[in-house]
């Protein structure tokens, strides 16, 4: 492994001081639009969801402080999984924390330790590791592995649902996933699982190659696991990862990323008197960027009042504690939250960390997560393919961060696959050999550039 420190975060100052304030001036029309929204909507309509408003104004500050200065070191780039772990953390995870900080009484340890996390993201974006690595399966073997397992777990989803339950209508969803639920699949659950991840790795590696039979095939499995599962974020990562993957082919990628966020985001706080603009406020604001500050803070109430968990739940704890519970963790925090034994509460490493061992669980979860995310970094970039990386790890690394626990993130997160699969990958760094001595003249050799990233396509 060769440590290289990233030319474009060795400088702080090259993207020039203008880009600079207009970086943080985002961040801040950012902030005050999540103010607003949290202010005159979610702590009005969601109080009884346990969204308080508690202005505390000595910590807006403190808090415009810490996010001036950790935008300014946020790396305008997006070319591989740390910094595109970086910038969406700081304005999607970041930015809602110090929100609910300033404006809902967010307990200091939450806000310190989402720092050290972001912090820590952004270091390790500016120094590179190359881990180089040479077994590989030819892509044809892969893709066409992708879909024997994908058709293998929408064989077991279509046998669960019944052939004719087939259902695109998304105000169903939660009806048809609360089926599912019900249904006790054992393994074959698991291999079910693995079928949506093999989806998403077969849509993400065949769009990077340029495969559009491949790209198709792979969305279509995810139109039909959304419509026998109910589960609509199949499809809402297959488009991420495709836009993604789509936006890396632009220079200016960081910044077309800024302007649509904080447009979105400001449009959103201007609108939310509106039906459209309420409803998007709820499901996109609410819920994805809010409830996990929120459950990190529940997690932490849960574990001060019953006591830490030290994963007597999980086969991590290896059975030293048993654990007395009738359902699982996430089960008896969201009863804890909203007295209801129907809701399950999910949140990331600095929750499930604290609900295990305290601060000892979160700072154990944040050295095993970076351990993994900065080793799955340098064998992305070892083989020359630092966006394919990203785009296979950011919907896990990022679930790990908000909303799931660790040990979940490498199955149904897909973590784990992603990383044998990085493992694997044809490698497509070329090898530069003199062809002659006298003439000075390099050649290449390696494979010939056919990925949707490759200037020459």
């Amino acid at each position: 492994m060769r440590l290289q420190q990233d030319p474009a975060g060795s400088r702080p100052g090259s993207d020039g001081f203008v880009r600079l304030l207009a970086r943080i001036g985002c961040a801040i029309i950012i902030f005050t639009a999540l103010s607003t929204l949290y202010v005159d909507y979610v702590s009005v309509y969601y109080a009884y969801y346990g969204f308080p408003y508690l202005f505390i104004p000595e910590r807006l500050g403190i808090g415009l402080v810490a996010l001036s200065i950790l935008t300014s070191f946020v790396r305008p780039n997006l070319d591989d999984v740390t910094s595109l772990l970086a910038t969406l953390c700081h304005f999607f995870f970041f930015i809602p924390t110090v929100v609910m900080f300033v404006y809902a009484g967010l307990f200091p340890a939450i806000f310190i330790w989402t720092i050290i996390i972001q912090a820590l993201l952004i270091l390790f974006s500016r120094v590179r590791f190359d881990l180089a690595f040479r077994g590989e399966v030819p892509l044809n073997v892969l893709q066409v592995t992708l879909v024997i397992l994908s058709l293998a777990g929408l064989a077991i989803a279509i046998n669960a649902a019944g052939i004719f339950s087939l259902n695109f209508n998304i105000f169903e969803v939660y009806d048809r996933r609360a089926e599912a639920n019900e249904a006790d699949l054992g393994i074959l659950g698991y291999i079910m699982q693995l079928g949506i991840q093999a989806a998403l790795l077969l849509i993400t590696v065949a769009f990077f190659n340029r495969e559009r039979f491949y790209t198709l095939v792979g969305f279509g499995f995810a139109v039909l696991y959304f419509g026998y599962t109910g589960h609509k974020s199949i499809l809402f990562w297959a488009i991420f990862l495709v836009g993604l993957l789509y936006l890396a082919r632009f220079k200016n990628k960081f910044i077309y990323f800024l302007m649509v966020s904080t447009v979105f985001i400001g449009v959103i706080a201007l609108a939310m008197d509106t039906e459209l603009g309420g409803s998007i406020a709820n499901f996109l604001i609410r819920r994805t960027l809010f409830t996990p500050v929120l459950l990190n803070q529940y997690y932490v109430m849960f574990a001060e009042q019953f006591g830490y968990l030290n994963w007597s739940y999980s086969k991590i704890g290896l059975g030293i504690f048993e654990y007395t519970d009738t359902v699982s963790p996430t089960q008896a925090v969201g009863h804890y939250l909203t007295g209801s034994d129907s809701n399950s509460a999910n949140t990331g490493m600095i929750g499930f960390g604290y609900i295990n061992a305290g601060h000892f669980g979160v700072a154990f979860y944040v050295a095993v997560f970076f351990a993994i995310l900065v080793g799955g970094a340098a064998l992305a970039k070892g083989k020359g393919v630092e966006m394919l990386g990203a785009a296979l790890m950011i919907r896990a690394s990022y679930f790990a961060v908000t909303t799931a626990d660790l040990p979940a993130t490498f199955l149904s997160g897909g973590l784990g696959y992603a990383l044998i699969l990085l493992l694997i990958y044809p490698s497509r760094k070329a090898v530069a050999q003199p062809l002659s001595n006298r003439t000075g003249i390099t050649r290449f050799e390696g494979r010939a550039p056919n990925s949707a990233l490759d200037p020459a396509n």
